[in-house]
């Protein structure tokens, strides 16, 4: 068994909001890897370096299976569930989703998150290098109550964001979640899956909000494909006193997402009066 190293970024982000991020190898990533004879090839084995921000993974056979040049994928676990579909070309962006954690990023894997890259040859005997390009663009919620009374009574129990339009993607143009076909390592392909919704709804454990924007508390991620979009987005607040609760829309308009970026999304959840 040979490794494959240098990875330089993959899956748990750490992100600021309006300075982008950094992303890490975890231990539990994999990766597929293109043989001579065209069949992907899972990684057996992950040892991260420098706090995962990078990673070496152990490939079957030798290196003499691999060619310099060899395609690289990520493609997370979201497509476990699909057997029929090949888990190295497909991922899926599935429409209810749970978090269980503020501003946590490790599962972006389980919600659809992928990328590519070439492996090239180092010199080193036993090693390849590549870096990974991820190719769903990421939004980052970051709700807030204005008003100083209200905030410390209310909590947020779910965000809900429709694609009402889809500028650019082609049949099912307004499908958001979805199974995607991602064999050309590349894009996002719509309209591999039994499924395929204009929403994904995020169901969340009573997040706190503050009158300013606080990451810590309820920054909540998702995975989205690269497009541009108009959005309705829905957050639905409680009074766990009173056990009130209510929706609050927000509308969006021509929001285009590219590839590898994370995009914040603020919203001040005051309830109409």
């Amino acid at each position: 068994e040979d490794e494959f190293a240098g990875a330089k970024t993959r899956t748990d982000i750490k992100h600021t909001p309006g300075n982008g991020a950094d992303a890490y190898w975890t231990s539990d990533d994999f990766i597929w890897v293109k043989d001579k004879n065209g069949t992907w090839q899972k990684s057996t084995g992950t040892t991260l370096h420098d706090g995962g921000t990078s990673a070496e993974f152990t490939l079957p056979g030798s290196m003499a299976d691999y060619d310099d040049g060899c395609e690289v994928r990520y493609t997370g676990t979201s497509v476990t569930s699909y057997g029929a579909y090949n888990r190295a070309t497909a991922t899926a962006v599935y429409p209810t989703q749970t978090r269980t954690t503020a501003n946590d990023f490790s599962k972006a894997g389980e919600w659809g998150d992928c990328g590519s890259g070439v492996a090239r040859n180092t010199g080193n005997p036993d090693k390849f290098n590549f870096t990974l390009e991820h190719k769903p663009a990421y939004l980052c919620f970051l709700p807030r109550c204005e008003n100083a009374a209200l905030a410390p009574n209310i909590r947020l129990k779910s965000i809900k964001i429709t694609a009402t339009k889809v500028y650019f993607g082609g049949a099912g143009r307004d499908i958001l979640a979805d199974l995607y076909n991602f064999t050309d390592g590349e894009n996002l392909l719509r309209g591999l899956s039994p499924f395929g919704n204009n929403y994904i709804e995020v169901t969340l454990p009573n997040f706190p909000l503050s009158t300013t924007e606080n990451q810590a508390a309820n920054a909540t991620y998702l995975v989205v494909p690269p497009d541009t979009y108009d959005f309705k987005i829905e957050y639905t607040i409680k009074d766990p006193t009173t056990n009130v609760e209510m929706a609050i829309s927000q509308m969006l308009t021509n929001v285009t997402l590219n590839k590898g970026e994370i995009n914040d999304i603020t919203a001040n959840l005051v309830p109409p009066t």
